[in-house]
Order: structure tokens, then C-alpha cells, then sequence
């Protein structure tokens, strides 16, 4: 089976094939097997290997987000031209300052970070709470927190920016 999703500007294709012990994935760069085993209604746990991974799964809008580590991965079917761009759901650099957006309508549960702050890559700058779940909102680069748009508590619309991070040149 062949499946095609946008994630971001990326056009992906992932065949899936059912083995016995889970299913052989091929997204381009290799076969991996990968085990999936369902938990709780929108969290399935990954075993690649040795390797284990739970990830947090809501769908919302045509759109399904997956949220593994601290990151929040975007993918919707593709339609029409395969060009353009998704919104919502991502962190993007504009003029050398990182925005760190909300993935979906929410509610700020915690600002983990203070304007002026070092921050790694990896490091979480906001808790968000979205259909249940509590949502880890990482940094992806390091960098100086130079403001925050958000508060606890306060609630947020998809693809508001709530942190903006001053990040070095690539």
C-alpha cells in the first residue's frame, strides 16, 4: 500500500507493507519495521527496534497531527498541485526570528520560558492543551527567547504564534 502526504513543503510517500511482527515502512530512505500498538484513544506506542516511541495522534479539519518528542508533525492529503506551503502547526524562521505556532486551537497550560532566556534546540517553550492532550512545544534551533505572545491559560487559535525566538545564521 502507498500512501502520499503533505508534511510542511514535503511531498511524502510511505509504503506500508504488513509483516508478520508489525509493518515493513519505506518513506524513501530505507525499510524499517516498525510495531504499533494502540494505547489509550490517540496515542499509539512505535517500536523500531530496540527503539520505542509513543506518539500523541488528533485529527482535526482533514488535517492529522502527529506529535512525537517535543515536535509536531502536520499532514494532510494532497490536493491539486503538489506546490505551496501548509499552515498551522509548525515553527518557522522569518528575518532570523524563530515562530513557535500552536499545531491547533488550544489552551496555554504553561510558558515554560522567560523573554531573554537561552534556549537549546529541543528545549520545550510552551505546554498546550488540545483535545485532551497535554502538548510539549519544542524549540527546534537554539536560540534567545525575544518575546512571548502567549500567557497561561489564555486560549489560542491554530497557527498563532506564540513564542518568537532570535535564532543565529544557517
Amino acid at each position: 500500500m502507498e500512501l502520499k502526504y503533505r508534511c510542511g513543503k514535503n511531498l511524502l510517500s510511505v509504503s506500508l507493507e504488513s509483516k508478520e511482527g508489525g509493518w515493513l515502512v519505506d518513506w524513501g530512505e530505507g525499510e524499517r519495521l516498525v510495531n504499533i500498538s494502540p494505547g489509550k484513544p490517540g496515542i499509539i506506542a512505535l517500536s523500531l527496534g530496540d527503539e520505542r516511541v509513543r506518539a500523541y495522534i488528533a485529527i482535526s479539519e482533514g488535517r492529522t497531527y502527529v506529535f512525537i518528542g517535543g515536535h509536531t508533525f502536520v499532514f494532510e492529503e494532497p490536493k491539486g498541485d503538489v506546490g505551496g506551503e501548509l499552515s498551522g502547526g509548525a515553527a518557522e524562521v522569518r528575518d532570523g526570528m524563530l515562530c513557535v505556532e500552536a499545531p491547533m486551537p488550544g489552551k496555554v497550560v504553561k510558558v515554560c520560558i522567560g523573554e531573554g532566556d537561552e534556549v537549546g534546540a529541543g528545549e520545550v517553550l510552551v505546554i498546550l492543551e488540545a483535545m485532551k492532550m497535554e502538548l510539549e512545544l519544542a524549540s527546534p534551533q537554539a536560540g534567545k527567547v525575544s518575546s512571548i505572545l502567549v500567557k497561561d491559560e489564555e486560549l489560542v487559535d491554530a497557527a498563532q504564534v506564540l513564542v518568537e525566538v532570535e535564532v543565529g545564521e544557517s
